[in-house]
């Protein structure tokens, strides 16, 4: 730093009172104050400040004469006169544009009728603040835009008093200076991955320590790809954009956005896609295509499109999307491929997106991936609209899977997740081995086979789901199934059938109601399957089956009550509490 930060300046009034020399013969003194306001100034070297000068006189005739006492080097105080019957008038105080910097005291001094009285104004001389009046992106264009990431970039400004430039900064980062001639300044700067996207302001920090902000000195743009890009020539922002979001991802890091122009993206026009090995649960060969914590941005689900290779070939394992952990993938459609997206790591967020027309899964999630779908679309086309497996865990929220096989699968010990969604396809959703499935406020329709099949140590939870028009409702041979304010209607069938040895199957307790309803299934509302005397009993509370609450009571098979209840093993028991 070439000089000290500034200081503020107080505004009290200073006012000087004088008495002036005693009268003879007893007579009363003249007396004569004097005030400037403002009574402290700081001023640039060539400005000029009007101040108030006032008067307060008593025995004092005639006008009033105020001028300097003496005239410090570099300020101007031209005198000025109050006249008889006033109090006040304007002068003005003029800095030369060589004035010595610093603060310097210009005492004044009021006279009349023999009384005098003196004030004194503080001034402080500063160097004008430097003043940008053009900004120039240095081999860029008139936008002065620049990518997030894109690294060093210089900026020249034109303009006044750049001399006095003692650092710069933008957005709160450091900026290099240094002077490119005569009225000119260069300010150079790293963008970085995660710069905030929009106006960056540029800040000027003078040597005395006061700063001119230029508030839009450039602009940081998303890593930009589109139909009209460049792959070599393109800087990747919206007005000079790569061509393929390939090379749009490798120019991202951590905090970065790639924003995709509308169009549509494949292998013709440079895309190079991850491939996978294996059936259901991918090992991805290339690893993830998208770095950790990148966004994905279409520019809308309907005005962009990742085109696959279809299912000839070597291409028939190809994956449109493999994010690493917190990334994001929003506003476009994907389309021909083996599999839309696999997640194997970390938290990853698809929203208001679609996939359609794959061969294998629309969503894979595998490992300890967490990800959560909004707002998406998937199908038609698809073994398995979405799958998760190992330790993974998919929670889809306002979207839809329809026209696939499996609606929705979780095997080992993955998670599955859905809410306020509609799942459909041969079958709706399939729950293995050690696999959780929660279906909240969420519908299962649209089904051939079975809406739910859980098996082997699965749990499910129903909570404000409605499960219809399947063959089967819910097919559970799982270890714990509870059912409250739910709906398993309308099938062809049998609307809940138990197999197995579940551990619990409670669709609600005289202490904790069900609020469930069974009804309008054609063979059975509830079927259960069980070999013969399992201990455990199957629950139901304040839930309508068939066409009413049914009175409690404990039936003890086996029992066939069509079409409301059959329960096949002897010493099987379903209690209605």
């Amino acid at each position: 730093m070439r000089g000290d930060l500034a200081r503020g300046i107080g505004t009290a009034l200073v006012v000087a009172l004088l008495t002036a020399a005693s009268c003879e013969g007893g007579a009363l003194p003249a007396q004569l104050g004097l005030g400037v306001t403002p009574s402290e100034l700081e001023l640039e070297r060539g400005a000029a400040r009007t101040v108030e000068v006032r008067v307060a006189r008593a025995e004092a005739p005639g006008p009033v004469q105020v001028e300097p006492v003496t005239q410090p080097a570099g300020l101007r105080f031209d005198p000025v006169v109050i006249a008889v019957g006033e109090s006040a008038t304007s002068a003005v105080i003029e800095v030369a544009a060589d004035a010595p910097l610093g603060a310097v005291g210009l005492v004044l001094e009021a006279s009349a009728g023999g009384a005098r009285a003196t004030a004194t104004v503080q001034v402080r001389v500063v160097a004008p603040l430097p003043s940008v009046a053009t900004v120039t992106l240095l081999g860029g264009d008139a936008t002065r835009s620049v990518r997030q990431g894109a690294g060093s970039v210089t900026l020249r400004l034109e303009g006044s008093n750049l001399e006095q430039v003692d650092a710069a900064s933008v957005l709160g980062a450091p900026a290099a200076v240094g002077v490119a001639g005569d009225g000119r300044l260069d300010v150079a700067w790293s963008v970085p991955h995660g710069a905030p996207l929009g106006p960056a302001e540029l800040r000027l920090l003078a040597i005395d320590g006061r700063e001119t902000v230029v508030a839009d000195a450039l602009t940081v743009t998303p890593i930009t790809a589109g139909p009209l890009g460049d792959d070599d020539t393109g800087r990747g922002t919206p007005a000079a954009p790569v061509r393929s979001m390939t090379r749009a991802l490798s120019l991202a890091g951590a905090g970065d956005e790639v924003l995709l122009l509308e169009g549509s993206y494949s292998a013709a026009e440079g895309e190079v896609w991850p491939s996978y090995t294996g059936d259901a649960e991918p090992e991805l060969l290339t690893g993830p295509n998208i770095p950790v914590g990148v966004t994905v941005r279409g520019v809308g689900r309907d005005a962009v499109t990742l085109l696959g290779p279809g299912n000839d070939g070597v291409a028939a394992n190809s994956v449109a999307l493999a994010p690493a952990a917190g990334a994001d993938l929003r506003d476009l459609t994907v389309s021909g491929f083996a599999i839309g997206v696999v997640a194997l790591e970390g938290s990853v967020t698809i929203a208001d997106a679609r996939v359609s027309d794959v061969s294998g899964s629309g969503v894979a999630a595998g490992d300890r991936a967490d990800v959560t779908l909004e707002g998406v679309m998937i199908g038609p086309g698809g073994s398995f609209g979405l799958f998760s497996y190992g330790g993974a865990r998919i929670t889809l929220v306002d979207s839809t899977v329809a026209n696939v096989t499996y609606g929705a699968t979780a095997t080992q010990s993955a998670a599955l997740n859905v809410v306020r969604s509609s799942v459909g396809g041969l079958v709706g959703i399939m729950v293995l081995e050690d696999a959780s499935l929660v279906l909240e406020d969420a519908v299962v329709e649209g089904v051939s086979l079975m809406a739910i099949a859980a098996r082997d140590r699965t749990t499910v939870e129903l909570r404000g789901g409605t499960v219809r028009t399947a063959q089967i409702g819910v097919d559970f041979g799982g270890r714990v199934l509870r059912v409250r304010d739910s709906a398993i209607v309308d099938h062809r069938e049998i609307g809940l059938l138990i197999s197995g040895d579940p551990a619990v199957v409670d669709l609600g307790t005289g202490a904790d109601p069900g609020g469930n309803v069974l009804q309008g299934s054609s063979a059975y509302q509830l079927h259960d399957a069980r070999d013969p005397e399992r201990t455990v009993v199957i629950t139901l509370s304040a839930t309508v089956f068939g066409d009413e609450v049914p009175a409690p009571r404990l039936a003890n098979g086996p029992v066939d009550e069509a079409p409301l209840l059959l329960i096949e093993g002897a010493g099987n028991k379903v209690a209605f509490d």
